[in-house]
Parts: structure tokens; sequence; C-alpha cells
């Protein structure tokens, strides 16, 4: 084997890690989401600025588990992906985003884990780590 094929052998067994990973904590969202469907687990309360409490609705899956899902679907496409993308992604694996504006929300994500993703103009997000096929 060659310099150039160990290489490839050692970053494609890095991606199949992360890919495990992100199915491990698929699999515990999914295990969450089956105890906040039987009614096991309570709602987060939060007060309004008139001090009636209102429920807030909030992701089965942690901001973490989402951008980890996020990067894996990026890195199956090979290519940057748009929020819309990413959300159209999210729900085809049954993966819930919280709040009206679900879009906005996984923008937010996004945002909070900038200094793993790149925005590419025009193009979407794309993990910085992972150099960009289209550059």
């Amino acid at each position: 084997m060659d310099e150039r094929s160990y290489y490839e052998v050692l970053q494609r067994r890095r991606e199949l890690q992360e890919e495990l990973r992100v199915l491990n904590e698929i699999i515990h969202g999914y295990e969450r989401l089956k105890e906040l469907r039987s009614g096991n687990a309570a709602r987060t309360v939060e007060a309004s600025s008139d001090d009636k409490p209102r429920l807030r609705e909030r992701n089965v899956y942690s901001p973490r588990q989402l951008a980890n899902f996020a990067r894996a679907e990026i890195l199956k496409r090979g290519r940057p992906m748009t929020r819309g993308e990413l959300l159209d992604a999210f729900e085809s694996e049954g993966i819930p985003l919280a709040g009206r504006d679900k879009a906005r929300n996984l923008g937010t994500i996004m945002w909070r884990f900038r200094e793993e993703f790149e925005n590419v103009p025009g193009r979407g997000y794309w993990p910085k780590d992972v150099p960009n096929p289209d550059r």
C-alpha cells in the first residue's frame, strides 16, 4: 500500500467513526422522542414578560446532535447545503425541529457552531475541517 492509499484509508476510517458517532446520537434522540411521546418527559416552562407561564417547545435533539446530523448530511451529499435543504433532510429522516420558524431555528444552531461550519455564499453550509470540492 502506498502512502497516499494509507492516508485515504485513515481518512475513510475517520469518516466512518464520525458517521457511527452521529448514528449513535440519532438513536439516543429517537429514544428521547419516544419518551416525550409517551408523556414521560415534562415540557420546559418559562415566564413571559407578563409573568404568565408559557410552554416553550424545545428540540428533541441537542444542538450538538443536530449539528452532527447536519454535518453527516452535508458530507453524504458531498456539497454545501442551504438551511432549506438541511431542513428537508431533517424532515425526511424524521428529525423534528421545534418552533414556528424551523429554518430560523436551524440557522441559529448552525450559527452556534460557526467554528465548525462555513457558510459558502450562495451555496450553503460546509464543514470547515473538510476540503470543499467546489473550491
